[in-house]
């Protein structure tokens, strides 16, 4: 009863509610989709009416995902949502959570549930994946082999992990800055067509941050990556402009060693290029490499060579008179 009248105060209508706390108490939260959420606060009124049962869950190891890992497996199907977890959720989320955290998912609350009371949930509702994802029509979507409410194929995350799109996408905007270097043309606004976009991207993502309280949001590495300051590529004068983005490079090279031993955590290596390749290009294309230049280059070489052709008879004539 004391489970029910706790569940009862936090679900009844609003009006119900006020009267049940008369002070406020409780009425609303500041909602956090992995410490302080719909599923947590029914794992924390549990916890509190057993007397401390499930807290018991307390750093009982779990399969070794991190809670970025448990958001994918949410947004399992949605290449979009699956990008901004690797892009707008920071280094706090590649830890792994215990079982206790690992209860704010709602599959992992029923799972603890069943564990300590022996108590099979019922499923009411279960979802149609191959509604959701054509493709999948005609697959077994209705296995669930650990029983947790999601079919086998959402579990499944391998297929749509949009990280190669990503690498794609980027390699689409950042191909016509270089093409351009080589051949000498549209320079500069193919430069600002692979530094635009990632100017309004990083200065959303350091708006957030700086207003967010929540950590994830505030501690992220790719505020690091997508720096709002590369517009200077676009305004600084050459001598300038050549040393940011040196600068910028190191910079980016760094963090790609960083992350390979370990010390960044975040899956963004992909989302490096998009800025490295236009500092590259300002800090450190030589115009030799460019097709234009070699083009100019041999048309002087063949003049030399004209000319020198040319001087060959009036020297032979000198020399027989």
């Amino acid at each position: 009863q004391k489970v029910i009248d706790a569940l009862y105060r936090d679900t009844a209508p609003l009006e119900e509610r006020r009267a049940l706390r008369p002070d406020g108490k409780n009425l609303y939260y500041a909602y956090d989709h992995f410490w302080d959420n719909c599923t947590t606060r029914v794992r924390d009124i549990l916890d509190e009416a057993s007397g401390g049962i499930l807290s018991t869950l307390k750093g009982v190891e779990t399969d070794g995902k991190t809670f970025r890992d448990l958001a994918r497996d949410g947004f399992w199907g949605m290449r979009g949502f699956l990008l901004i977890t690797d892009v707008a959720m920071g280094r706090v989320t590649d830890r792994v959570p215990d079982y206790w955290e690992r209860m704010f998912l709602p599959q992992f609350l029923r799972e603890g549930v069943e564990k300590k009371w022996g108590i099979k949930p019922i499923i009411l509702y279960q979802r149609q994946p191959e509604l959701e994802r054509p493709e999948l029509a005609g697959m077994n979507t209705k296995a669930d082999t650990n029983g947790n409410g999601l079919a086998d194929v959402e579990e499944d995350t391998e297929h749509a992990s949009s990280r190669a799109m990503l690498f794609f996408i980027l390699l689409l905007l950042v191909v016509p800055a270089i093409a351009a270097r080589y051949f000498g043309r549209f320079q500069r606004s193919t430069l600002a067509l692979a530094i635009l976009p990632q100017f309004l991207l990083g200065g959303i993502l350091w708006f957030l941050a700086i207003i967010s309280p929540l950590p994830y949001v505030l501690w992220n590495e790719s505020l690091l990556v997508l720096l709002p300051l590369d517009l200077l590529l676009l305004i600084l004068k050459p001598d300038k402009r050549r040393l940011y983005a040196r600068g910028r490079v190191v910079m980016l090279g760094l963090y790609v060693l960083l992350n390979l031993i370990g010390v960044m955590k975040q899956p963004i290596l992909a989302l490096v290029i998009w800025p490295l390749v236009p500092n590259f290009l300002v800090g450190f294309w030589k115009p030799a490499w460019s097709k234009k230049r070699h083009v100019e280059t041999s048309v002087a070489k063949a003049d030399a060579k004209k000319l020198d052709a040319s001087s060959e008879p009036t020297s032979a004539k000198k020399k027989s008179a």
